[in-house]
Parts: structure tokens; C-alpha cells; sequence
């Protein structure tokens, strides 16, 4: 006879849940190489590094399967990561006016920490 898997292991292994392991990885990576990061932002006039976020559809489907506090978490990191982005856009924009791009950048990098945090507390709460 076949065993069937607990539905905590079908999330665990589903495309949402994977979907939050590699935004989480992306995250890291870019906090690991913040010079590369600064230097696309500040001198490149870019921020195409920073990872798509993970939409709220993404954790509704993984909510059921999650542990408590899953969705404040869920909408703690997207708040953040939405201002995140929205810091890191602006300092691309202000590009010509260095003072005014180092200070968005400035703000915006905290509030990736935050994000990447954020996230970890979220992939903390999926099944293993």
C-alpha cells in the first residue's frame, strides 16, 4: 500500500513554498554583496538586483499549512519590502543629485534587512 504524505509536506515541497526559499536566498545574497549592490544603485542607475517579492496569493496558499502567525509575518515583510523597493527606486531616480541618491539608499538598505528578516521569520513558520 502507498503512505500518503502529511499535508504538511506537500506544502513544504509546493512551488509557493519554494517560491519563498528563493526570494529568501536572493535576499541574502544581495545583503552579501552590498558594495555590488550600492554601486549598481548609486553609479549604474539600476536596482534590477533586488528580488521579485513574494506575493500575498503566494502565502494565502501556504497559510493552511503554516505555522501561527505565518500571514502577520507574511504582510510585515511585504510592507517593509515594498518600501524597500520603494528607496531604492527612488535613489536611482535621483541619480544625478548624489547627496539626495546616497540618502534614499541609505534608508532603503535597512529596510532590506528588514525584509530579509522578515522573510526568515516566514520561511521559520512554513512546514519543513
Amino acid at each position: 500500500p502507498h503512505k500518503l504524505e502529511p499535508v504538511t509536506q506537500v506544502a513544504a515541497s509546493s512551488p509557493e513554498a519554494e517560491k519563498v526559499r528563493v526570494a529568501q536566498r536572493a535576499l541574502k545574497e544581495l545583503l552579501a554583496s552590498e558594495d555590488a549592490f550600492q554601486f549598481e544603485v548609486l553609479v549604474q542607475g539600476s536596482a534590477s538586483r533586488l528580488p521579485v517579492a513574494v506575493s500575498f496569493v503566494t502565502f494565502q496558499k501556504l497559510e493552511k499549512a503554516s505555522g501561527d502567525g505565518m500571514m502577520e509575518a507574511a504582510i510585515e515583510y511585504a510592507e517593509t519590502y515594498r518600501d524597500a523597493k520603494d528607496l531604492a527606486k527612488l535613489a536611482v531616480l535621483a541619480k544625478g543629485s548624489d547627496d539626495v541618491a546616497k540618502s534614499y539608499y541609505k534608508r532603503a538598505l535597512p529596510e532590506i534587512r528588514a525584509a530579509s528578516k522578515l522573510l526568515d521569520d516566514v520561511v521559520g513558520l512554513l512546514p519543513p
